[in-house]
C-alpha cells in the first residue's frame, strides 16, 4: 500500500509512489472528520517509536520510513523520508515523496526529521509486506469502509473450545490491518463469534471463520 498524504488545506487523499510496498492507495477526498480520524493514529505511532528504532539496528533487508509534515507559507505536506540511521539529532535519511505542489521540495533530498516530529513509521520487508504505516492504514480502511475479522475456532471433543482473531484485512487492499483495530474491538469480536458458533459440533479440527465490522464506528455487520 502506498503511503497516504493529507494534502491542506483541501483534505485530499493522494496517491504516492512507494515501489517495495505491495500495496497501493489510491486517491480520495476527505473532509474533516476523515482527516481527524487518520490523525488520531499519531499518538499510537510516536508510542511505538521505541519498537522502530530497536528494528532499524536490524535491518535484515528492510526498508525504514518515517513520516513527517513539512511547511510552506500556508500549507503543509505529509512526506515519507526513507531512514538510513538515527543520531543524536534525529532521523537521517532523503524524502520518498513526490511533491504536490503546496510545498517546495524535492524528493531524494536529504533530510533530519527530529523525533518530535515523526507523525508515524513504516517497515517494508524485501516480501514487499508492511508494519507500521497507522496513517495509510486508517485512511485505506475509511474507503473500505468494512474489515474482515478472520477468527480462527478450534474443536475439541465436538466443542468449540477457543475463539482468536488471527488477522483483520482490508478486502479492497488485501493487507492485514490489525495494527489499527483497539484491543476492546478485537475482544468484543471474538466474544461475538463465540455466542454465534460455540454451541455448534464438529469434528475435531481447526476452521477459519469472518465477521465483518464497520470502520471507523467498529460496529459489527449484520450477521
Amino acid at each position: 500500500m502506498n503511503p497516504l498524504k493529507i494534502c491542506f488545506p483541501i483534505l485530499a487523499l493522494c496517491s504516492v509512489a512507494f515501489a517495495q510496498s505491495n500495496y497501493q492507495d489510491h486517491p480520495a477526498q476527505l473532509d474533516a472528520k476523515d482527516a481527524a480520524i487518520i490523525n488520531s493514529y499519531i499518538g499510537q505511532a510516536k508510542k511505538t517509536l521505541p519498537h522502530f528504532d530497536a528494528e532499524l539496528l536490524k535491518p535484515k533487508g528492510r526498508t525504514f520510513y518515517v513520516i513527517t509534515e513539512i511547511h510552506g507559507d500556508k500549507t503543509s505536506e505529509q512526506i515519507f523520508v526513507k531512514v538510513k540511521s538515527k543520531k543524536e539529532d534525529g532521523y537521517h535519511g532523503t524524502i520518498d515523496s513526490d511533491p504536490e505542489g503546496s510545498v517546495k521540495f524535492k524528493k531524494s533530498e536529504a533530510l533530519v526529521v527530529n523525533e518530535k516530529d515523526v507523525l508515524d513509521w513504516c517497515i517494508v520487508s524485501p516480501k514487499g509486506e508492511e508494519e507500521g504505516n497507522l496513517m495509510g492504514k486508517a485512511g485505506d480502511a475509511l474507503m473500505a469502509k468494512v474489515l474482515a475479522f478472520v477468527i480462527e475456532v478450534k474443536s475439541q471433543k465436538g466443542v468449540f473450545s477457543s475463539f482468536r482473531v488471527v488477522s483483520v484485512t482490508n478486502r479492497q487492499t488485501k493487507q492485514n490491518v490489525r495494527e489499527i483495530v483497539p484491543a476492546d474491538v478485537i475482544d468484543r469480536v471474538e466474544k461475538r463469534a463465540a455466542e454465534l458458533q460455540s454451541h455448534l459440533k464438529l469434528p475435531d479440527d481447526t476452521y477459519r471463520s469472518i465477521i465483518l465490522v464497520a470502520f471507523p464506528s467498529w460496529e459489527i455487520v449484520k450477521d
